[in-house]
């Protein structure tokens, strides 16, 4: 971003800090970055999907305007609606144990690592609670007793 004169950094937004960026500058930096810059690794998941800032909040001051000062450094921005853009009525201030609770779904694994079918009889429940696969579970136990069989018949001889 470049501010007067043409200055990338320097800003007018009168919400600079001792010499620094107030952190809401830098919210807002980032949330525009993260829909236009499609270098970042992070497009995919804002911009590429489609997701924009809206027309007012190109300018800082409007966005400080409409979102208030960050409570606390703990903060940081949220969109209510996931899928929705970064817009005045779907936005707030939120911690991250708040926001770990607004995710995407996630899609369910339909096959192993190895290409198995992850239902029916080749399903089975872990002791940690994930699902595994009955086809890898028994040739990963296969190998391994074979391994044992022959690091104990090396030892006899």
């Amino acid at each position: 971003m470049f501010g007067p004169g043409g200055i990338p950094g320097a800003v007018t937004h009168g919400s600079n800090r001792r010499g620094r960026r107030a952190p809401e500058y830098t919210c807002w930096s980032g949330m525009h970055s993260r829909c236009t810059n499609q270098k970042l690794e992070a497009y995919k998941y804002y911009g590429g999907r489609g997701i924009s800032v809206c027309a007012a909040w190109k300018d800082f001051s409007q966005f400080l305007a409409d979102m208030g000062p960050r409570p606390s450094p703990a903060h940081s921005i949220e969109r209510l609606d996931n899928d929705g853009n970064y817009e005045p009525g779907n936005c707030v201030w939120a911690t991250r144990e708040v926001q770990s609770k607004n995710k995407r779904p996630r899609a369910v694994k339909t096959t192993c690592a190895a290409g198995h079918e992850l239902s029916g009889e080749n399903l089975y429940s872990r002791p940690d609670g994930k699902r595994g696969c009955r086809a890898c579970r028994r040739r990963n136990m296969r190998d391994f007793y074979a391994r044992q069989s022959q690091e104990v018949a090396s030892e006899r001889r």
